[in-house]
């Protein structure tokens, strides 16, 4: 059963089976000055509290896909706030990286 994690009345991510999934525009969730990943630090407890196994972060524009180890995650982060609550941050170099190709969007489609 899916939980859902909301900011407020917006869903910023879901809990399916153990994995936590974030879809996002990189542009505008990537910290680029950082070349990492956040989290908010209390969706960070949360996750923790529901037994997260591992975390993936799709980019809704181009299909990239970040993958790590909820385990890995909260070993390697490292405090952040920007003006928007405390988060943890993870480097990229942290994280598997995958690209969606166009047909994996169509795995288990069935042609008629």
């Amino acid at each position: 059963m899916k939980k859902q994690y909301k900011v407020g009345k917006r869903v910023v991510g879901t809990l399916d089976d153990g994995v936590f999934e974030k879809s996002v525009d990189f542009q505008k969730h990537h910290l680029h000055k950082y070349h990492a990943w956040a989290i908010d630090k209390y969706l960070l407890a949360d996750l923790t509290k529901d037994n997260c196994k591992k975390i993936v972060i799709k980019d809704r524009t181009s299909g990239r896909i970040w993958e790590i180890l909820f385990a890995d995650f909260v070993a390697k982060g490292f405090k952040i706030n920007h003006g928007f609550g405390e988060q943890i941050a993870v480097a990229d170099i942290n994280f598997t990286e995958k690209i969606l190709k166009q047909m994996d969007f169509f795995e288990g489609a069935k042609c008629l």
